[in-house]
């Protein structure tokens, strides 16, 4: 029974060495993410970033779970059976010490993300504010876009990032399943760029024209969340650098 619990706490502590790990590979992954989308997104939506997550997450448990029961059954043998070690710590300090470790890693891996550029956590104002250093521009979400996705589609003359959230109206127009396209944010060469009174125009600058387009029409479970007032608080917040 004493070998049990013994392996059962190396499993156990192996399994908090994963949270960390995980911990710090997932918030230095945010802050590139973050920080160029369109670079460090591989392409991907965020749904399919999280899955990929997701299967990492539990890969990496597995692999630390199935390393603690090996060292676990080893050490077992080398204190308690040939006796050739002898803990001279305290077991409480040292168990203190590793939560203590397991926990201020985890705080400072995520303190350094400033909240004002979380684009998939709620700001303190009630917004999610999404930036997009590659392209250069920022735009303010209200809270109930909780759950928005991006795309970005580059085409010769401009390009497209697209934005996009659940809908469970089966009749609405959707590009991706069970998604409604609400904005698209078009970036033009000067060039190339024609008015068209479907554009909200942005800005400009460095020989780009900015510009908006936002859907034509709502989804029935969107009705009660998209008003003018809405759209006008979307374009204001457009910041360009």
């Amino acid at each position: 029974m004493k070998k049990k619990i013994y392996i059962s706490l190396s499993i156990f502590l192996f399994m908090l060495f994963g949270a960390l790990f995980i911990a710090i590979i997932e918030s230095l992954a945010i802050k590139c993410i973050i920080a160029d989308f369109d670079k460090y997104g591989l392409g991907l939506t965020w749904s399919a970033l999280i899955s990929i997550r997701n299967t990492f997450a539990g890969l990496v448990f597995i692999g630390f779970s199935v390393f603690g029961y090996f060292i676990g059954q080893k050490w077992w043998k080398y204190v308690y059976v040939e006796k050739k070690y002898k803990i001279n710590m305290n077991k409480k300090i040292l168990f203190s010490f590793l939560l203590f470790i397991l926990f201020f890693g985890t705080a400072c891996s995520r303190s350094n993300i400033k909240e004002d550029v979380l684009m998939d956590e709620l700001a303190s104002d009630n917004k999610y504010h999404y930036t997009n250093e590659g392209l250069g521009f920022s735009v303010d979400f209200p809270e109930q876009f909780i759950y928005f996705q991006t795309q970005r589609n580059d085409y010769k003359g401009f390009i497209d990032m697209e934005y996009f959230v659940p809908t469970s109206d089966r009749e609405y127009p959707q590009q991706i399943q069970s998604y409604g396209k609400f904005l698209t944010v078009r970036i033009f060469d000067k060039s190339e760029y024609e008015e068209n009174e479907n554009f909200v125009y942005l800005g400009d600058k460095n020989k780009q024209i900015f510009v908006a387009i936002f859907w034509d029409s709502v989804p029935v479970d969107w009705k009660n969340k998209w008003s003018e007032e809405v759209k006008n608080e979307i374009i204001s917040s457009f910041k360009m650098y």
